[in-house]
């Protein structure tokens, strides 16, 4: 029961006050940007909305209040995910309840599936939990330490209401694998942003990404260059957003990219702990290397 998703997904990040409280006001601004910008829709309590580092009722009420800002033509999947399945159902039922799009979940991190029917059992009772909302299973081998190729994941999942998939991975033949097999019936959305060209020229047509936060006109160019046939300045905003990766990525990434996007005048915060928020010599170390690379501030 694909929901035919297409275009750029942001993964927003979580707007704490300076003290690190939830700031659930901020939600509006930040759905106006990405609306603004030309963002199709909205992966809620991803990882760069540090949903490990948030309680499940912080969660919940983070994606209510996404539910309640966003027009109906704005899709919500919330990520779910938790190390107890049971946490994990309580969270997909609440999504249902708020009238979220569609749930995401990852497999467990720490006592860890050895295989991939026992994905399918962790997240089978809770795809159901939200039935009939179609469900997303997220796979990022990088964060859960659960190397079990998507393909196989997908092939072994029987969830009635399985959608399709988060690739957040880095194996573009797992990924080519996915796209031959399931794209006639299930979206695989990709969520690593360095691999989007190589996803359009694999057929993908809908991507989720942190980055779309403060750069989404760049990924549009370069779907739009791919689109009209230019692959030479498909090619080059890659290599731009490749460069931009990097460089975030060497400043702790997440907290670079909280930064970046306060510089834009929608600002979600510091991050939480176990992160670091940026010190002032930081951020000004990290515009300059942006700037070297001939990015403007804001990105």
């Amino acid at each position: 029961m694909p929901l035919h998703l297409r275009g750029l997904i942001a993964a927003p990040f979580t707007p704490l006050t300076a003290d690190g409280e939830l700031n659930l006001p901020a939600v509006a601004a930040q759905h106006a940007s990405l609306r603004a910008h030309d963002v199709s829709g909205a992966f809620v309590c991803g990882t760069a909305g540090e949903f490990s580092s948030l309680t499940p009722d912080e969660r919940t009420a983070l994606a209510a209040r996404w539910r309640d800002v966003a027009s109906a033509d704005f899709p919500l999947i919330v990520n779910v995910t938790d190390n107890a399945q049971a946490t994990a159902i309580r969270l997909a039922a609440q999504a249902k309840q708020i009238g979220a799009t569609a749930i995401a979940c990852m497999a467990p991190c720490y006592l860890k599936p050895q295989s991939a029917a026992d994905v399918a059992a962790f997240v089978g009772p809770v795809a159901a939990a939200a039935a009939p909302l179609p469900f997303f299973y997220y796979h990022f081998p990088a964060m859960t330490g659960v190397p079990i190729p998507l393909y196989d994941a997908l092939d072994a999942i029987d969830a009635p209401t399985l959608a399709g998939a988060k690739f957040s991975g880095t194996d573009l033949s797992d990924l080519a694998r996915c796209f031959d097999a399931f794209a006639e019936r299930l979206d695989v959305l990709l969520g690593n942003e360095a691999l989007l060209l190589h996803a359009l020229a694999l057929g993908g047509r809908a991507f989720v990404g942190a980055t779309f936060n403060f750069a989404a006109p760049m990924y549009r160019r370069l779907i739009d260059a791919f689109d009209s046939g230019d692959s030479v300045a498909a090619r080059a905003e890659q290599s731009h957003a490749a460069d931009l990766l990097r460089i975030c990525e060497s400043f702790g990434g997440l907290r670079a990219w909280k930064a970046i996007t306060a510089a834009t005048g929608i600002d979600p915060g510091p991050v939480r702990p176990p992160l670091r928020p940026m010190g002032a010599d930081e951020r000004a170390r990290l515009f300059e290397a942006l700037g070297h690379r001939g990015f403007a501030r804001p990105v």
